[in-house]
């Protein structure tokens, strides 16, 4: 299956897309302020996740590769329910998950996604790998695995 590693912030942000050298430069303290990349004149809250977080380890191999992020402890969300939380009440807060969370099972109406580098995460972009960050989701069942499981009906 496809999923996409996603950019989220607040539906009242006027900013509605990154390039990933803008994500990069937010993330390593070069660009601090949303009028940098096209918003207001506020400075950027950079959340990040945990670092045993499968969404922070998509963010350092996909996005960031071998640069260093910004060490701010207090930015770092556990959960990924917290960084939904935490961009719906932030209007100058920047958030990352992975789509099929944030558009399946907790979506927020004061969240929206960003496109990353012209391209939005959406159906057609993922199915045809056109946006950025779109990456491979594998599941693994038991061999043995009774047909008329939960498990088994969510890998058909």
């Amino acid at each position: 299956a496809l999923d996409a590693f996603v950019f989220l912030a607040n539906i009242n942000n006027p900013v509605n897309s990154l390039t990933t050298k803008e994500i990069q430069d937010i993330y390593t303290g070069n660009i601090t302020h949303w009028n940098e990349v096209g918003g207001t004149n506020t400075e950027i809250r950079p959340y990040q996740r945990n670092s045993n977080s499968g969404s922070q380890e998509l963010m350092e191999s996909l996005v960031m590769k071998e640069l260093t992020m910004l060490d701010l402890p207090d930015m770092i969300i556990f959960g990924m329910m917290g960084m939904i939380n935490q961009i719906e009440y932030d209007r100058e807060g920047l958030g990352y998950s992975v789509n099929y969370y944030t558009q399946y099972m907790v979506r927020s109406d004061s969240v929206k996604l960003l496109a990353a580098d012209g391209e939005y995460p959406d159906f057609n972009t993922l199915k045809n790998r056109e946006y950025v960050y779109t990456t491979n989701v594998y599941a693994v069942i038991r061999e043995d695995l009774d047909k008329s499981s939960t498990a088994y009906k969510l890998y058909e």
